[in-house]
């Protein structure tokens, strides 16, 4: 008789067991259809039940090489339009940006940075100045000016619409003006005689225009 009961229990748990799963199979299914089209709302380029598909980080939309022998001494800058591509939820996928950027051989490396100010609002491009005598507002003589005075005596950025000045000896640091902010920082590969742009260093600190 304990066989029997014990038999009869086992078969009980097996019938609800299987009850379960079929119960749940419609919310499982109904679950599985619409995690994808939310998923999608949140990433709308991802295509449907890719949920680690890479991130949507900007590239760019053409080679911008340059050569050593573009720069043949310390402090040569040359300014090009960098054009990204980024990733838009449109019928064509993408959207390019022009960015108008420099790059300048420093004494140890190169550097690239958004031509763009930094400043909130701003829509002026900076300017490369190798002569700290040309940031002057003219409120005194020479080094006296209030400008000149934080300036440093090596080349820099300068924005002329609100007179920013842009240490590129130390990271392009804000020196002088309103902002704190530093342009936005290219991406560099060097490989053996050649200087190519990657893209932008998402680590750089940020602007509302590029």
């Amino acid at each position: 008789m304990e066989q029997n009961r014990t038999y009869d229990d086992t078969h009980t748990v097996s019938r609800r067991a299987v009850l379960k799963v079929i119960a749940s199979a419609p919310i499982t299914l109904a679950f599985g259809l619409t995690a994808s089209p939310f998923m999608r709302f949140f990433k709308p380029t991802m295509k449907p039940f890719e949920v680690f598909q890479a991130a949507d980080l900007p590239v760019p939309s053409q080679p911008f090489e340059f050569f050593i022998s573009d720069f043949p001494e310390v402090w040569t800058c040359i300014p090009f339009n960098f054009k990204l591509s980024y990733v838009e939820f449109n019928p064509e996928g993408r959207v390019q940006r022009d960015i108008p950027s420099f790059i300048v051989r420093l004494p140890d490396r190169f550097v690239g940075y958004s031509r763009r100010c930094p400043y909130y609002k701003c829509v002026g491009l900076l300017e490369f100045l190798k002569d700290r005598g040309q940031v002057n507002c003219g409120c005194a003589p020479g080094d006296r000016c209030c400008c000149v005075r934080d300036v440093p005596y090596n080349p820099v950025l300068y924005c002329p619409r609100h007179r920013s000045v842009f240490d590129l000896a130390d990271n392009c640091r804000a020196v002088h003006g309103p902002t704190e902010r530093r342009p936005r920082e290219l991406e560099l590969r060097i490989a053996g005689d050649v200087i190519s742009v990657t893209g932008l260093n998402e680590r750089s600190q940020t602007s509302s225009i590029v």
